[in-house]
């Protein structure tokens, strides 16, 4: 049912995420913006997201990873950008979602969480590295700490995590929703029993590819050149064409209008002094033809009449 909730949950989230603009300005080390003038990296749902906020977030967790003893090389950092743009655009659209819930943490429930039920991240982060067990009491010093500090940085700190907090508190209350209102049948029931009854051991060891350095590995042409092969499917680009093409404004310039006025005086002098007006009005290559007929003052229909008469006659 968790799973389910999940699913459902970046499903919503992909659906809001429809004309949102990212700006790519997640280049340099000392900063993710270099020099630009905006004060906003994005926007999502008419909320904005903050270059300073961004930034001091992104700076939070680089020391907490270097307090972890994890490397920060440009890989790892560009990584963390990653994971908190994710983070910042899963927060503002499921945001919305709360409110037209009308999901909410109390300040005696958001205490209880604090203390008794903080969630898998802080269990992550104050994990011993040493022993792989969570230091409890390495969290209660720390929560301590900041509500006892009188630093502005401490009491940021300490604001920021409860706001992680009562995130995902709500984040959890939003997936329970979504889990209870999901149908199960009963064979998809018995057959996610019997598949999470098939147990295997595996032991393995994790080499982060970032604790590689770039200069100890050589890859050759031929080894591009197979892994493409054996991948092509990944590589396959919809066919494209490519055009070349000049424009040529077709509007008149005052010379040409200048030029065919002239013409027309010219004309108009030589229709004053002919005697034959048809003879003159082929000869010059009028678009309409010679029509001679005698016309009423007052009674007779001109228009289509006179031109289906010209093409009876």
């Amino acid at each position: 049912m968790r799973d389910r909730g999940a699913l459902i949950s970046a499903i919503v989230i992909a659906i809001s995420l429809v004309g949102f603009i990212l700006m790519d300005a997640f280049s340099g080390r000392g900063s993710i913006f270099d020099g630009e003038q905006s004060t906003t990296l994005g926007t999502v749902n008419g909320l904005e997201i903050k270059y300073a906020d961004f930034e001091a977030k992104l700076k939070a967790q680089e020391a907490q990873q270097q307090q972890q003893g994890y490397p920060m090389n440009e890989s790892s950092r560009q990584g963390l950008v990653q994971q908190l743009w994710n983070q910042e655009v899963n927060r503002l659209v499921m945001q919305g979602e709360f409110e037209k819930l009308g999901l909410y943490v109390g300040k005696k429930e958001l205490n209880d969480v604090l203390f008794n039920d903080p969630g898998e991240q802080v269990i992550q982060r104050f994990t011993d590295p040493q022993t792989g067990m969570y230091d409890a009491a390495a969290y209660q010093q720390q929560v301590m700490q900041w509500k006892n500090s009188k630093m502005p940085e401490d009491q940021k700190s300490f604001e920021q995590f409860l706001a992680d907090l009562e995130y995902q508190r709500l984040n959890d209350k939003f997936n329970s929703l979504v889990a209870i209102s999901a149908y199960y049948p009963k064979w998809y029931l018995e057959k996610q029993n019997a598949e999470r009854s098939l147990l295997s051991n595996v032991s393995y060891v994790l080499v982060p590819y970032v604790t590689v350095s770039d200069s100890s590995v050589k890859i050759s042409d031929k080894d591009i050149s197979d892994y493409i092969a054996k991948n092509k499917d990944d590589f396959k680009v919809e066919e494209s064409r490519s055009i070349e093409y000049v424009t040529f404004d077709a509007a008149p310039t005052a010379g040409d209008s200048a030029a065919v006025f002239q013409q027309l005086e010219q004309l108009k002098q030589s229709f004053a002094t002919t005697t034959d007006n048809e003879g003159f009005i082929n000869a010059n290559y009028s678009e309409l033809g010679y029509y001679k007929s005698k016309m009423a003052k007052s009674g007779i229909q001109a228009g289509p009449y006179v031109d289906s008469v010209v093409k009876v006659g």
